[in-house]
């Protein structure tokens, strides 16, 4: 069972490890000095300082999954019928199922293991121990989605969103490796364009992984990944920001 917060010892929220899940993904970590990181899993090599997001979900298995087999209260699993994409083993381990339509919308359930299962085939996820259906699912109305956990297989922030920033990345990150990031806190971030000492910063949409100044006046509003602090960088080089993101 997951702590509320670990101690991460000077310096090492900056090794990784290709070998052991040493935290269940997404573990909120502390340092010394009360920087926030979180627990993940690392899809290809990233350089220090990069903004780091979630992956795309896949998208025939997000929303409108047909339940395959009602589910009463108490029940400890629920099975699916997958869309057009197979499911591997484990792939939502301490990801999510949510109601997202029909009987039992709106609840979300936390996913502790899934064996494998073929494109279009039912899949049945095992609930985290504890977690158990509140409110009971039909075959005639219940619709579903699965998603993973938002920290595995985390990618360099892109310029097009797909998920949720995520953090920074303290180190070099090997592909596949096991990692804390800085969620909160102060970090060297990478920079595109001008920021403004004092404001706030946002994700690129022109150079992946870096972060520019916060656009308050487009149509859509950028979000704000952290606070520009110290001497302003110029483009391509790396800022001191104190990053804030949940």
């Amino acid at each position: 069972m997951a702590e509320m917060f670990v101690g991460i010892p000077w310096g090492r929220e900056k090794v990784g490890t290709t070998t052991r899940r040493e935290h269940p993904l997404g573990q909120i970590g502390l340092t010394p000095d009360g920087r926030m990181h979180r627990w993940g899993f690392s899809d290809g090599a990233i350089g220090a300082g990069a903004l780091l997001a979630q992956k795309a979900p896949t998208a025939a298995h997000d929303m409108d999954l047909a339940i395959q087999a009602a589910a009463a209260v108490g029940d400890s699993s629920i099975a699916v019928t997958l869309g057009a994409t197979a499911a591997t083993l484990n792939q939502y381990e301490d990801g999510v199922i949510y109601i997202n339509d029909g009987a039992g919308e709106g609840h979300i359930y936390h996913i502790k293991s899934n064996p494998v299962a073929a494109l279009s085939a039912t899949l049945r996820v095992v609930l985290q121990d504890g977690d158990t259906v509140r409110e009971a699912l039909t075959t005639a109305t219940s619709l579903a989605g699965l998603i993973e956990n938002e920290y595995k297989d985390f990618v360099i922030h892109p310029t097009t969103t797909v998920g949720r920033a995520l953090g920074f990345a303290n180190d070099e990150i090997a592909d596949n490796e096991y990692n804390w990031m800085c969620s909160r806190g102060l970090v060297s971030a990478l920079v595109e364009g001008t920021l403004v000492l004092g404001e706030t910063a946002s994700p690129s949409t022109t150079t992946a992984g870096s972060v520019t100044p916060t656009n308050y006046g487009g149509t859509v509003e950028s979000p704000i990944v952290g606070y520009v602090g110290a001497v302003v960088a110029v483009t391509t080089d790396y800022q001191y920001l104190y990053a804030k993101i949940d």
